[in-house]
């Protein structure tokens, strides 16, 4: 889920206050596939003890 709402903030901010150019969103959309591939590729990288703090983590940073 993490992966997904970063993204639409990524693309949400990038529609809004950057210029329309065509290839800007590929970067993140790449960030976000890579990703998949990696938590889904097998159980070596991901580890839920060692993530699920650094996503907790990571909401807290961004929390107003």
């Amino acid at each position: 889920m993490v992966p997904s709402v970063l993204l639409l903030a990524t693309t949400n901010q990038v529609c809004l206050d950057v210029a329309s150019v065509p290839f800007l969103w590929v970067l993140p959309l790449t960030l976000y596939l890579l990703s998949f591939v990696l938590c889904f590729d097998s159980d070596r990288w991901y580890s839920r003890r060692i993530l699920m703090p650094a996503a907790i983590l990571a909401l807290a940073a961004f929390a107003p």
